[in-house]
């Protein structure tokens, strides 16, 4: 009896065991490969997702292309900024034309300076410092000239002040000469093509 007891004792002890390696296997083996399978599944959700959105973006690729190139022509066919090879063509030739507009209406340029600062989006600001003497009646229309000008240019901290009276000689006495002594910064834009 006590042999038959053992032999189910062993019996139920070797079944343990069975299960045990059984569980352990399913825990160690099984359930890492089925949680590998489930996130496997995921990241092919998440690829086939993107793989439509992509297609959906090729599709439109054509009409953009096509917008892109009308907007470049619209954009070179507007001049509002320069195109020179590079930026110190392009702020001699706003030079010239401020110096050409001051020179026609009548003043006479004092002082005239340049520089540039880089801006985003590969354009840069080119910025002409400019003093000059001009009657009172001409100051408009430089101004004007200067603005309506094509490439775009825009007037920016400008300063005017009355010019220097003189004396009489005969009254002694301080007399206006009509001229202004104006000080401003003209700037415009390059952009790249």
């Amino acid at each position: 009896m006590k042999q038959n007891n053992y032999q189910k004792n062993q019996k139920w002890l070797a079944i343990g065991l069975l299960v045990t390696i059984i569980t352990l296997g399913v825990g160690l083996i099984v359930l890492p490969l089925i949680s590998l399978g489930l996130d496997y599944r995921e990241i092919r959700r998440d690829h086939i997702f993107n793989l439509r959105r992509y297609k959906n973006i090729l599709k439109k690729k054509s009409v953009l292309t096509h917008n892109f190139k009308i907007l470049s022509k619209k954009y070179s066919e507007q001049n509002y900024f320069y195109t020179s090879e590079t930026i110190a063509l392009a702020s001699a030739e706003l030079q010239s034309a401020i110096t050409a507009v001051i020179i026609d209406a009548g003043g006479q340029i004092t002082r005239k300076s340049s520089s540039s600062k880089k801006l985003e989006d590969n354009f840069t600001r080119i910025i002409i410092d400019v003093n000059m003497t001009v009657a009172i009646e001409s100051l408009r229309n430089i101004l004007y000239e200067i603005e309506t000008m094509t490439p775009l240019v825009i007037i920016n901290h400008i300063r005017i002040k009355s010019g220097v009276k003189k004396r009489n000689i005969k009254t002694r006495k301080l007399e206006s000469n009509n001229q202004l002594t104006v000080n401003f910064k003209a700037s415009s834009f390059v952009g790249v093509q």
